[in-house]
């Protein structure tokens, strides 16, 4: 090489004799052609440079810009929204070699979160959603040992921005660790630690609300410096802390009263702000179902200085209650007197029996069930009987499936009790459950899709008991454990009601929690979504050890059976959670039947090594795990787990709707700031109920039911994982299950046993009825038609407590 010429770059003069160097080696007659190359291009790389030929031949190098995080929003495919410094990463931990990924990261100083970049769309660059503004605390450190690898456990900060705690160390001694805020801003907070070697960063909204201005208070300035704490508030607005800047806007008052002009407009904006969350929140619970609250704050709702907008809302909800309240009225008084107008004695006392249940169980979440009555309640040339059998009916199944035939339709009430005798009968009972069948079969106009609309609305079967200590609090169960079932605690939200359907999250407690402090991680939220919080306790003693085990897992499944049954669940939003171990049963869990589920979520669980093997089993089902990179061990345990989840499955070629969030200098801690984004990643999700593709490797004789496809069994070589097992523990040979379905064929390729089944259902994407099907195991074909049996689908809901995802027809297939 005959010149070198350097780029302008910044930095590139810094390391020339480093470059010169590498080309001199190349320039010495000993050196072959390849290996000058070589050097060359090594260096380039080495030194994170690019080497090019200019016009004249010769070779250049040119300083590589790799592109800078950039601040503002990723949109994910899910429909979250998160805003930070975004950048393209191709490691989860970039202190260990690992296999390169396409991620997309949204860094916010106290977390960063990942997902793959097939799962988010390119960043919307915005300058402002990062932090110009930053509060400074003063804090006096004491010490400055060494931190050792423990479990914190600290307290809430107090009015110092200080909090207090102890660390558990692994040897079970405790020591004592404070630490302090030192900066504030509307997304994260700076702490550091008074005792030990330690800092961090946490959410600006994990700063407790009652100590958040004592805290900023202690900013050198906000006792002399006017328009240092106006900004204060601009801060605590943009941060979305509304409550939080009126105190300090109220203080400014008082300490600055020439800056009356100033703090108008601030104080109208914070006025309006609070009114937006407020309507926000009413709305919120109006959509959980808790309309007695939402009515009432609604009606008695502050009208002055509002913006329209915020009118306009309030208004909307108003309105709404007070048609729901106008209709319920008008149902209550027409069906008693359609049901007095009949002639025929017989005929008028099951009508008026029949009115009076509609009635007591009328409430603003069936009102839209009589919604085809309605239509015709005022109609003159309608017969009082029709109209009756058209709000009867309606109610029982759904404005749908109405009908005008009033004989037909009290026969549907008769269907309704055999439905529920069906369903509370026990294993046992297999004559009286075919002779309720025959029955139900026998009644006028009881088809399979009426029998179906009338176990989606009908009331649970095997009521749980809940104890409500006040009208608008939570309200409290228990189910005693049995021999093959999971005992546990939990609340179902505010005016719980068995009218309509309630999210569920199944939370298993970690190391460090009992199941009722752990209930409380669940409660604010949960009260506000309308979401039943359940703690199970698998192990039969007790304890919180967990063996991965096939006696585990059927006590899980019986647990789960019994719950939906007991209590109004939304069978497509059922989460499975847990902090410390318990996220690695809700990974297990998850992983084993993940037709069960709408998501997972992980917290400072590290996953146990057969999961390196099923992890793909839940490429259909939504992953939010939570790691604290201080976590003893976390990349080693859960790294090929993680990476799996951001990357394209081998089988199904699928990309998991996976987020990872990771906290910077955090270990297994609560997490409690996770709370708020949990839950609002839950919020949209629902369950895959008939996925196209099936891929399993199944390592458990428990795992059998595989949404469309159910196993009779799984061969003993294949079935290590029903003894109870370490985390560390490998050497599994897992059971394939391979199954596809098309708008013409159901195809079980691969599947351990010498039998199976396949379920169909109607309900299907592009299942047609009126068309054949060919069902297949391996080489074995049989051609099917559309043949609804009502003992399946209720025998299915019985065994599983499902009545979101219904069955109709089950085909069996054997070699």
């Amino acid at each position: 090489m005959s010149k070198l010429q350097e780029s302008q770059s910044p930095g590139l003069t810094a390391i020339s004799r480093t470059v010169q160097f590498a080309c001199q080696m190349s320039t010495e007659s000993h050196v072959s052609k390849f290996q000058r190359i070589a050097l060359t291009f090594l260096s380039a790389l080495l030194l994170n440079f690019a080497a090019t030929a200019d016009a004249g031949g010769q070779l250049r190098f040119i300083a590589t810009q790799q592109k800078k995080p950039l601040p503002g929003t990723v949109r994910f495919k899910n429909g979250l929204q998160l805003s930070g410094m975004c950048s393209r990463e191709s490691l989860l931990n970039p202190d260990v070699p690992g296999t390169p990924l396409e991620l997309r990261m949204v860094d916010q100083r106290a977390r960063q979160i990942f997902s793959s970049n097939r799962q988010a769309d390119v960043p919307v660059v915005d300058q402002a959603q990062w932090p110009v503004l930053t509060f400074n605390i003063p804090q006096k450190s004491v010490s400055h040992s060494t931190l050792r690898q423990g479990f914190p456990q600290l307290g809430a900060f107090d009015e110092n921005g200080i909090a207090n705690g102890i660390i558990r160390l692994p040897d079970g001694e405790e020591e004592k660790i404070s630490v302090g805020i030192v900066s504030v801003n509307e997304l994260y907070a700076e702490v550091r630690s008074l005792t030990h070697r330690w800092n961090y960063a946490i959410a600006f909204d994990a700063i407790p609300s009652d100590k958040l201005v004592s805290i900023l208070q202690h900013e050198p300035e906000f006792r002399t410096n006017a328009y240092r704490r106006l900004e204060m508030i601009r801060m605590l607005i943009r941060g979305k802390r509304i409550v939080e800047a009126g105190v300090v806007l109220q203080s400014m008052q008082q300490d600055f009263p020439e800056l009356k002009a100033e703090l108008a407009e601030n104080q109208q904006s914070i006025r309006e702000e609070l009114a937006r969350q407020i309507a926000t929140s009413l709305e919120k619970r109006s959509l959980a179902g808790q309309h007695r609250t939402a009515a009432q704050y609604a009606r008695v709702y502050p009208q002055e200085n509002l913006t329209p907008e915020t009118l306009v809302r309030v208004g909307q909800l108003t309105q709404r209650y007070d048609d729901i309240d106008r209709r319920l009225a008008s149902i209550r008084l027409a069906l008693p007197e359609l049901a007095g107008s009949l002639d025929d004695a017989m005929l008028r006392t099951q009508a008026q029996q029949a009115a009076r249940n509609v009635i007591d169980h009328l409430d603003a979440d069936t009102i839209d069930r009589c919604a085809a009555y309605e239509l015709i309640a005022d109609v003159a040339d309608i017969p009082p009987a029709n109209k009756l059998a058209m709000a009867m009916s309606g109610w029982l199944m759904g404005a749908e499936y109405s009908i005008q035939n009033l004989p037909e339709a009290l026969s549907l009430f008769e269907g309704r009790l055999l439905v529920i005798d069906f369903l509370t009968t026990d294993d046992d009972e297999v004559d009286e459950r075919r002779s309720l069948v025959d029955r139900l079969i026998k009644l006028e106009g009881l088809s399979a899709n009426r029998v179906a609309a009338i176990v989606r609305n009908v009331s649970s079967p095997l009521p749980i008991a809940v104890s409500v200590d006040a009208e608008s609090a939570i309200g409290r169960f228990s189910i005693p454990a049995t021999e093959d079932s999971a005992g546990a605690i939990g609340f179902v939200p505010p005016e719980y009601h068995e009218s309509r359907q309630y999210p569920l999250v199944i939370a298993f407690p970690g190391e460090f929690a009992t199941p009722e402090n752990y209930l409380a991680w669940w409660q604010s939220q949960a009260e506000q979504s309308g979401t039943i919080i359940v703690v199970p306790q698998l192990s039969e003693d007790g304890s919180i050890a967990y063996g991965a085990s096939a006696a585990e897992h059927t006590r899980f499944l019986n647990f789960l059976r019994k719950l939906k049954l007991g209590l109004r669940i939304d069978d497509d939003r059922v989460f499975v959670a847990g902090h410390g171990i318990g996220g690695e049963i809700a990974m297990d869990m998850v992983t084993s039947h993940p037709d069960l589920f709408a998501g997972v979520v992980s917290i400072c669980g590290l996953g146990r090594k057969h999961l390196q093997w099923t992890v793909w089993n839940a490429v259909d089902v939504p992953w939010y795990v939570v790691v604290g990179d201080g976590q003893g061990g976390w990349y080693e345990r859960a790294g090929i787990i993680l990476t799996k989840l951001m990357k394209r499955s081998d089988d199904s070629g699928q990309f998991c709707d996976a987020m990872i969030v990771k906290y910077l200098n955090r270990g297994p801690e609560r997490y409690f700031e996770e709370a708020d984004d949990v839950f609002a990643w839950m919020a949209v999700h629902r369950r895959d109920r008939f996925p196209e593709k099936i891929y399993a490797d199944i390592l458990r004789s428990t795992d059998l039911s595989w949404s469309w496809v159910q196993l009779e069994s799984v061969p003993t070589q294949f079935t290590k994982l029903d003894a109870p097992s370490q985390p560390g523990d490998d050497g599994f040979h897992p059971a394939r299950l391979k199954a596809r379905r098309t708008s013409k064929y159901f195809a079980v390729e691969a599947a351990p046993g010498k039998a199976c089944s396949v379920l169909l259902s109607p309900e299907m994407p592009d299942f047609d009825i009126q068309q054949p099907y060919i069902v297949s195991k391996g080489s074995k074909r049989v051609t099917v038609n559309y043949d609804p049996d009502i003992r399946v689908l209720l025998e299915q809901v019985r065994l599983t407590g499902d009545r979101s995802r219904l069955w109709f027809m089950k085909i069996d297939l054997s070699d």
